[in-house]
């Protein structure tokens, strides 16, 4: 058998412990719309729920969700649940006049509640009668045992027209093309909107203007005429972090050079924060806890791999107050429910190898009728 335990999920969306709209956004293909279609439907062996409502006078929405294992972080702790997760909002056609100035059916970018958002509308993604709107959202990934924090523009809502009532792309011919000045004018303006909203490094700033479109030079021309102190952005990126999950000390300074700042820069703020790295180590292990089973030598091994020193890590550990046979029984369920044809010494082998001991090995075989 192999010697690791396959990953619950691949993909987290989160921002303060709570998931975003655009969790998972799948694409379905079936023979009815089922954006639109009120119901309960199965598509390509996934459940999908469409519930409608009036969005206003004239315009009716639809509220997609799809039945998904869902992983969520609060306060350090991870928990896995199944259940209906939100894949997108639909707009049912109607003509674009209806829509006036509301942002959802125009192009371009706003601010609600300090969230930013953008708009598309006639591009070949959203073809020439629709608009897609995005949440620029937190993004975690998990390979094997880690986890990364990614920010990224994340899929939230279709606006579906009627066909021919808008020209997104006609030019109007009284409208100047835009010079270089004015270009980098409204990268400027971009960047700083952007600032308004969260905390950048200048090479993801830059990069997040080239994400808009924006050249090279005018994106760098624009933030690098903002003047910003790259180290008060990383201590407020670093409180941001610290505010919606848990970190060591090693790890978020790797997060903060993985955002794009330098390693002094990523230290000082870190540093800044005078945090108790001790409890932090307690809250990450309650959250593996909550997310699988665990050795004691497994967690402290993991917490370590997650930057805690050993000090810290066997503090973490022995602070969860964990029953390990029940951890070893809980572990043995896991693998046989991913394999039902173990036998018992195969069982007792994989929890040995998870680094129980062999009595916690032979009690969790045991306990799972092997």
């Amino acid at each position: 058998m192999n010697k690791t335990r396959a990953s619950i999920l691949a993909l987290i969306m989160m921002v303060a412990g709570t998931l975003l709209p655009g969790f998972a956004t799948t694409q379905a293909a079936a023979d009815i719309d089922v954006y639109t279609t009120p119901g309960t439907h199965t598509v390509n062996g996934r459940q999908w729920k469409t519930v409608c409502s009036k969005y206003s006078s004239t315009i009716e929405r639809c509220r997609t969700e799809i039945w998904a294992t869902q992983i969520t972080l609060t306060k350090g702790r991870f928990t896995q649940t199944n259940g209906w997760a939100f894949n997108n909002l639909t707009y049912k056609p109607v003509k674009h006049s209806l829509w006036g100035s509301n942002p959802l059916a125009n192009p371009g970018t706003w601010t609600e509640a300090g969230r930013q958002w953008k708009t598309e509308c006639g591009t070949a993604v959203t073809g020439r009668d629709g608009c897609r709107s995005f949440i620029y959202s937190t993004v975690y990934t998990r390979s094997g045992s880690a986890y990364k924090a990614i920010n990224q523009w994340t899929f939230n809502n279709i606006v579906r027209l009627t066909p021919g009532s808008a020209n997104f792309g006609a030019a109007k011919p009284t409208t100047p093309k835009p010079t270089t000045s004015t270009k980098r004018e409204q990268a400027i303006k971009e960047a700083r909107d952007y600032l308004n909203v969260m905390a950048f490094s200048r090479s993801g700033l830059i990069d997040q203007l080239e994400y808009e479109g924006y050249s090279t030079a005018d994106s760098t021309y624009a933030v690098d005429s903002l003047k910003v102190d790259w180290r008060a952005q990383a201590v407020r990126m670093a409180k941001s972090y610290m505010s919606h999950s848990a970190f060591s000390r090693v790890g978020l300074i790797d997060q903060l050079e993985y955002e794009g700042f330098s390693t002094a820069d990523s230290t000082y703020a870190v540093d800044s924060l005078k945090a108790d790295w001790k409890a932090q180590a307690v809250l990450v292990g309650k959250g593996y806890l909550k997310m699988g089973a665990f050795s004691r030598a497994g967690l402290i091994d993991q917490l370590e791999f997650e930057g805690f020193s050993t000090s810290d890590a066997t503090y973490g550990t022995d602070a969860q107050k964990a029953n390990w046979n029940a951890q070893a029984a809980r572990a043995a369920q896991e693998y046989l429910d991913y394999d039902d044809a173990l036998t018992r010494a195969e069982m007792i082998d994989q929890l040995i190898y998870d680094l129980f001991t062999p009595a916690q090995a032979e009690y969790g075989a045991t306990a799972v009728g092997l």
